[in-house]
């Protein structure tokens, strides 16, 4: 579920590279696809370092997604997934 991801994309952020912030946000996109495999992995915030440290965990991943399905077959399903950091 959400808590899981959210818990495996964090560890695979490098904290040296978004250092400084109390806290930040961003926004991935994502396309899963038929077969589980992500695409279109794109992220949106103010902090670049946080945003390309975001895309690069979740191609870090190793599981693939499960893809939706519609009438019993899997296709392509587009996320949203907001993350906050916060830092002490």
């Amino acid at each position: 579920g959400y808590s899981r991801a959210k818990g495996r994309i964090d560890a695979k952020i490098l904290l040296d590279a978004i250092s400084g912030e109390k806290e930040l946000k961003t926004t991935l996109t994502f396309i899963v696809e038929e077969d589980g495999s992500l695409s279109n992995v794109q992220s949106q915030g103010e902090h670049i370092g946080l945003n390309r440290q975001a895309e690069i965990a979740l191609y870090l991943l190793s599981d693939r997604f499960i893809p939706a399905y519609r009438n019993g077959i899997p296709v392509r399903s587009k996320f949203r997934f907001p993350l906050k950091m916060r830092f002490e």
